[in-house]
């Protein structure tokens, strides 16, 4: 299983993450807990108790925020009441809360040299202020990040440390180690040298205030980052945001399943039950992720293991 604090891969026997010290045991009862109420808020579901579901599944998501099924039921039954926006937040949450199984985030950021604060933005109190050394090849600098590599998160962030949060540590002034997490840079792109300005596309749970910070650390300069737009996630941009007012007047389509997942290469499996069980399954492929279908019907989203091996990541039927 994965320590839902840092990531990392662990032992299902493991009380303590090796990686950043947080208590497993504390997460397997989590989890438990969260299972029981998601069994009774889809119980609630069933008999048309639809504020008792809601109940049911928000005590669920307050055990694990990860819990797909019932962030999916809950945007379901928010739907049934009328509540579009909330049904619609609930799924984009569901959509994007696991970083290892997420697809690229794109942004348009603007680094500010001479300070440093905690939060590695500037909208903190600078912790340090030092003269500005002019960066020559900006775009070379950046093309320096490329590819897969350990990033430390900013102080005030919710990685947790010892069962706390960061940004708890930092308000109580205690100094605490972070700990690195793995992160991919897939393109990094200058668009204004003189301003600072780049596009990044990278992996999900990547800081672009760390990033900041690496990139003025490795020019020799203190740096933050002053401005941040996320322009796109997935396949889907910017510019095909609709506004909340949209929402609200239902001035806006649903997407199928097929089109939000239309980047994975679509295989054909014969034995549902197997998937639906969320057993390994071996296929043959050339893509290491693959929606796995049944009659043309997307039922979820497996991962190569090893070799023709492959494991489920998320079930969607």
């Amino acid at each position: 299983m994965n320590c839902m604090n840092c990531k990392s891969v662990v032992d299902v026997g493991m009380e303590i993450c090796p990686n950043c010290g947080f208590n497993l045991r504390v997460q397997r009862k989590c989890f438990s807990l969260s299972n029981m109420y998601y069994n009774l808020g889809l119980d609630k579901a069933e008999i048309r108790d639809l504020s008792g579901a809601i109940d049911m599944l928000r005590r669920s998501l307050k055990f694990n925020k990860y819990n797909i099924h019932a962030r999916n039921l809950l945007g379901l039954v928010y739907f049934e009441t009328g509540e579009a926006v909330a049904a619609l937040s609930e799924w984009i949450i569901s959509k994007n809360i696991m970083p290892e199984n997420n697809v690229a985030t794109e942004y348009i950021a603007t680094l500010q040299l001479g300070i440093q604060t905690i939060s590695d933005d500037i909208w903190m109190e600078p912790l340090k202020e030092a003269p500005i050394q002019p960066i020559a090849d900006f775009q070379s600098v950046l093309d320096s990040f490329r590819g897969v590599q350990k990033q430390v998160p900013p102080m005030i962030s919710s990685v947790r440390v010892n069962g706390r949060k960061l940004y708890e540590y930092a308000r109580e002034g205690i100094a605490v180690t972070r700990p690195e997490r793995e992160v991919t840079i897939y393109d990094i792109e200058a668009l204004d040298t003189q301003k600072l300005q780049f596009r990044v596309s990278c992996s999900s749970g990547t800081y672009v205030r760390s990033l900041c910070h690496d990139i003025a650390q490795k020019t020799g300069n203190l740096g933050c980052m002053s401005s941040l737009v996320r322009t796109k996630v997935g396949r889907f941009s910017l510019d095909e945001c609709v506004t909340l007012q949209d929402v609200q007047e239902g001035c806006f389509q649903l997407h199928t399943l097929q089109e939000v997942l239309s980047h994975y290469e679509p295989v054909e499996y014969e034995r549902p039950a197997d998937i639906y069980n969320g057993k390994k399954i071996t296929l043959r492929c050339e893509a290491d992720d693959v929606a796995i279908t049944h009659n043309g019907n997307i039922v979820a989203i497996y991962q190569r293991e090893d070799a023709a091996v492959f494991r489920c990541v998320r079930g969607l039927w």
